[in-house]
């Protein structure tokens, strides 16, 4: 396509080029990496405020705000010289509708996240905004064709600004790991290359699923939360009203928390009559996930050998059947799931199929320890506290911050491990603006020296009841030699829910730690 009109009066100049080529690259950056700065700086050239790239927020900042004012100026110049009849080739025209395509999300980046706050209730109302604007920038007489529908560059606007929003509030922390996790979780949702997410069709994530893995208390959930609110919905071309509420689009299961017998009706549905209780017909949550959804599995590693048969064969067909039902369905979202255990051990072990794994860990994530963020940045753990005593009192966050970091500095020594991570550091935090003062069970470390004792995070408290049983369970077995019969008449259980349960990283450990008390000299009495 070339639209030559007059040759004379050229639509941009070379510094013109220079500064779009720039845009464009920031519009399909990954804004949690450097590459996000990186054309910044390419824009902006001497006029560009330096910042950390490996602790950049992907927030908006001023470097943003004075390129979206220089892209609006030129813009507007380039609009009214093609409506005059100025020449164009294709490199123009690309670089004329890549620049309007960015400058409309980001002009209408407060407009989203109000929406996304809920303070604008009718997206109506900012559509005819929006198609206002698109139609001057894109649809005027002599215009090329070739731009996006103007409900596809909405749809796409809002769903990238719930990514920001969402990633920025729920993944806090300025370190490197912090950084690198925000990274993570928006290729998650639109790939390494956004300009190939948003050429692609529809629902083209639905097929990527997302295992997210790392210790205990670290967010594991927040990801997913993140990943299965940013979803892209379609929005009505006449309306701009969207087809679904974002807010609805992630469906939770906590495999943990449900009984092996449970956990199958409520993945796939039941009909009534199909077993002993099922008084009526259940849904269930492959069901329950449309187009567009996330049904986010926490725990994965608990699912039972069977019923990781049965999922599996929904990653790859995309097809299930409710209990009691021969009528085949679809399953039309997104799988993510989480677990804190060691599924290469329980692989291993055969516990977990290798080949349900190959499926789930599409796209892999792994969130940082504590540890890791404040060995980075040993500033984080302000900024930490500061957010969770915000949380937690807000009217006196910086009171509380000080009252906080001042118990932790004469506390606990400089290196402290924090066992239980961030949510370790909610309860010092919560516990500190309760009674004044935290008290891990561990404090002093023992007189024998046993710091790296495997079953530390018990006595602290600091863990979920589900990964608590776990503990237990693996004490008992190690206590018993590893006699998985015995293990189960002491619990009192199935010898499957045993083998099920084993944390085989802990078992391992505890192995080490009695090792090591053995050869420890007899203390004296």
């Amino acid at each position: 396509m070339r639209l030559v009109v007059s040759p004379g009066q050229p639509l941009f100049t070379p510094a013109d080029r220079a500064f779009l080529r720039a845009v464009r690259r920031l519009a399909f950056a990954n804004p949690f990496l450097a590459e996000r700065v990186d054309a910044e700086r390419a824009a902006l050239a001497s006029d560009f405020l330096e910042v950390d790239p490996a602790r950049s927020l992907g927030t908006r900042d001023e470097n943003g705000a004075r390129i979206e004012a220089l892209l609006g100026a030129l813009l507007g110049g380039a609009r009214g010289r093609l409506a005059a009849g100025a020449g164009a080739d294709d490199e123009d025209w690309a670089l004329y509708r890549d620049g309007c395509l960015h400058f409309l999300r980001s002009a209408h980046e407060a407009r989203f996240q109000q929406l996304i706050d809920g303070l604008v209730a009718n997206p109506a109302l900012l559509y005819r905004a929006f198609l206002a604007e698109y139609d001057r920038l894109l649809r005027f007489p002599r215009s090329p064709q070739g731009s996006p529908e103007p409900e596809r560059v909405f749809a796409c606007g809002f769903q990238i600004q719930r990514a920001k929003s969402h990633i920025v509030s729920t993944l806090i922390g300025a370190s490197r790991p912090a950084a690198a996790l925000r990274a993570a979780v928006w290729q998650a949702i639109f790939t390494c290359d956004l300009r190939d997410y948003l050429a692609a069709p529809d629902g083209c994530m639905d097929d990527i699923s997302v295992l997210v893995t790392g210790p205990t208390g670290t967010g594991k959930e927040l990801v997913a939360r993140a990943i299965g609110l940013s979803g892209y919905i379609e929005s009505d071309p006449e309306t701009g009203r969207f087809v679904a509420a974002y807010d609805q689009q992630l469906g939770s299961v906590n495999l943990a928390a449900l009984p092996a017998s449970l956990i199958e009706s409520e993945l796939f549905g039941h009909e009534r009559g199909s077993f002993t209780g099922a008084v009526k017909d259940h849904r269930g949550w492959l069901a329950s996930c449309e187009r567009g959804g996330t049904l986010f599995l926490d725990e994965i590693g608990e699912l039972d050998p069977a019923i990781q048969a049965k999922l599996l064969r929904v990653l790859e067909t995309r097809v299930f059947q409710r209990l009691g039902d021969l009528t085949a369905q679809r399953f039309a979202g997104r799988i993510v799931s989480a677990t804190h255990r060691d599924l290469a051990a329980q692989i291993a072990a055969g516990t977990f199929r290798h080949d349900l794994y190959q499926r789930l860990c599409a796209c892999s994530i792994r969130t940082p320890s504590l540890r890791e963020q404040l060995d980075d940045a040993p500033d984080e753990r302000r900024r930490l506290v500061r957010f969770i005593a915000g949380k937690v009192r807000a009217r006196k966050a910086e009171a509380l911050t000080d009252q906080v970091e001042s118990w932790i500095d004469s506390n606990l020594p400089p290196d402290y491990a924090w066992p239980g991570n961030v949510r370790q550091l909610w309860q010092c935090v919560r516990e500190i603006f309760v009674s004044g003062s935290y008290r891990p069970l561990d404090l002093r470390g023992s007189a024998e020296g046993e710091d790296d004792d495997p079953v530390r995070s018990l006595r602290e408290g600091t863990l979920t009841e589900s990964e608590a049983m776990d503990r237990y369970i693996t004490i008992v077995h190690a206590r018993t030699g590893g006699d998985m019969a015995e293990s189960a008449r002491v619990l009192g259980v199935h010898r499957h829910t045993v083998a099920r349960r084993i944390d085989h990283a802990l078992l391992a450990r505890l192995k080490g730690w009695a090792t090591r008390r053995k050869g420890r000299p007899a203390k004296r009495r």
